[in-house]
């Protein structure tokens, strides 16, 4: 609210109708409108409920015989196909059932603040008066406007990431805030000492594997292409999220930089075991790459927001 400042026009958020899983803001002339595919909370759910089907994700949860949830699902393996179909087994115990709703809610809330990011960082205002554009569409491709380059549509959306990452913070706070509340929480959030930094870990790597399932699995991945690679955007994103999380609470970064790269690691594992890991991931050098990309991000993201700052709400520092 402090970014939104006064004589804003306002945001108004919608579920929309679509045959491919997109989320958008564009600027109308009284309101920026937020449209988000209406699948998108229930296509979280089941991705999320077919990860936590496999032992590999959040080993320290029960994964016993007594099942909350075991269903065969009908999926949609590609976002950008939605003819394209997948069976998927979600077989939960409750505590991996609780687990799979709360990741599916934060990456739903995720999508949500990213798009505002877009709005608060002087996007949806720049593209409209640069090149006349109104809508920044998350997913659907376009031929690019002269004056907004690749580039910079990877440093817009890693600015977006980083607003969302600090609007998650309310989240991750009234999670542990009501942790003894309920023993599915508790199991979720792990060990006292380290349900922060666990937390913390937890939903960057949930949101690699949202990265990657709406990217698609059909190692299109390019590093050029106007998204940074999901496992960029996830190193990205974990300094961003640590960046926020310093600001609230004292963290130890050991405990939170072992747990990540446990997440991390899982998340890589469930993937695979659902088909959604790029091959590209097991190539000679890729680790390289992405610690080389990721670091291009970075000075690209800096150079873009002194560019765009006369568009953007925000004072980066």
């Amino acid at each position: 609210m402090k970014a939104y400042g006064e004589g804003r026009l306002p945001i108004s958020c919608h579920f929309v109708e679509a045959d491919i899983f997109n989320a958008r803001v564009r600027k109308a002339e009284d309101f920026y409108a937020i449209e988000i595919n209406n699948s998108v909370p229930l296509l979280m759910m089941i991705l999320f409920g077919a990860l936590l089907s496999h032992e590999e994700m959040l080993p320290n949860l029960d994964h016993g015989d007594v099942l909350a949830t075991d269903e065969i699902l009908p999926a949609i393996a590609d976002p950008l196909d939605f003819g394209n179909r997948a069976t998927w087994q979600v077989a939960l115990t409750k505590e991996r059932s609780f687990a799979a709703l709360t990741l599916a809610d934060m990456c739903s809330f995720f999508i949500f603040c990213h798009e505002i990011g877009h709005v608060v960082a002087g996007h949806a205002d720049a593209l409209h008066e640069l090149d006349g554009e109104d809508e920044i569409a998350e997913l659907v491709s376009v031929a690019r406007p002269s004056k907004i380059t690749d580039e910079v549509r990877q440093a817009w959306e890693l600015d977006a990431d980083a607003v969302a990452a600090t609007l998650l913070m309310s989240l991750i706070e009234e999670l542990l805030h009501f942790r003894s509340s309920r023993a599915e929480l508790e199991a979720f959030l792990g060990e006292t000492e380290t349900a922060l930094p666990n937390l913390l870990a937890t939903v960057v790597a949930a949101l690699f594997a949202f990265f990657c399932y709406v990217t698609g699995a059909r190692d299109r991945l390019d590093l050029k292409s106007s998204h940074p690679h999901p496992l960029v955007r996830a190193h990205c994103l974990h300094d961003m999220i640590l960046a926020a999380a310093i600001s609230k609470w004292p963290i130890d970064r050991e405990d939170f930089e072992r747990c990540f790269d446990d997440r991390l690691d899982e998340s890589m594992r469930a993937l695979d075991q659902i088909g959604l890991l790029p091959g590209s991931v097991f190539d000679d050098g890729f680790a390289e790459r992405i610690a080389e990309e990721t670091a291009w991000q970075i000075q690209n993201q800096k150079r873009v927001r002194t560019e765009f700052s006369p568009w953007s709400w925000i004072n980066w520092g």
